[in-house]
């Protein structure tokens, strides 16, 4: 065995608006190295490949929904490490995580959620459809807004 085996796919649903999944390597034996299957059986039509620098911050939005892409949302991490927070339905509390690479997240629509790069990153984001700059399906919300009063 040439990597440290793992006997099954990692997954962790952190609430009803977010799942993380640590994917698993398809063979630990190969010689060749690792290989990962991600989205297996799903019809995409677009992959958005995204570098980010250590300390930069994106996201501060969430979706409704109405973009198949955003129904929900996900991403694979394929290098380097994230703190991600998000607010579930527009509700707190909030969910506070770190993963790293080869960590899928899957957000659900009215999710508010927010990224940090801990380190430099590599992400890739599954679109169901090509992405409309004109019908983002992004909302922005100060998220101060939610406090109970």
């Amino acid at each position: 065995n040439l990597y440290p085996k793992e006997t099954e796919k990692s997954h962790a649903t952190v609430t009803n608006g977010l799942s993380l999944n640590k994917l698993n390597p398809v063979d630990n034996y190969d010689t060749r190295g690792l290989s990962y299957e991600w989205c297996k059986g799903e019809i995409g039509q677009q992959v958005s490949v995204m570098f980010r620098k250590k300390g930069y911050v994106f996201g501060g939005h969430y979706h409704r929904g109405d973009d198949p892409s955003k129904n929900p949302e996900i991403f694979l991490l394929l290098h380097g490490s994230c703190n991600l927070i998000a607010y579930p339905n527009l509700t707190f509390p909030a969910v506070d995580v770190t993963f790293g690479p080869m960590t899928e997240a899957i957000i659900q629509p009215d999710t508010w959620h927010i990224l940090r790069a801990l380190t430099d990153i590599t992400l890739i984001e599954y679109r169901r459809t090509p992405f409309d700059k004109h019908k983002p399906d992004t909302y922005q919300i100060d998220i101060r807004q939610l406090l109970p009063t």
